[in-house]
């Protein structure tokens, strides 16, 4: 299974860049992993 890193979890929340968007999806279109550690660095990198 593939595994997804902070910068394209955020890639797909802000959808800022449309190839890179289009790529990311592709990327876990057949599913992808995310971690903890992931998930709490994009909660924190969401903060003001």
């Amino acid at each position: 299974m593939r595994a997804v890193d902070t910068s394209l979890l955020v890639r797909l929340i802000v959808r800022e860049g449309e190839p890179q968007v289009i790529a990311a999806k592709a990327f876990i279109k057949a599913g992808a992993w995310v971690s903890h550690l992931v998930l709490a660095e994009v909660e924190w990198s969401e903060r003001p």
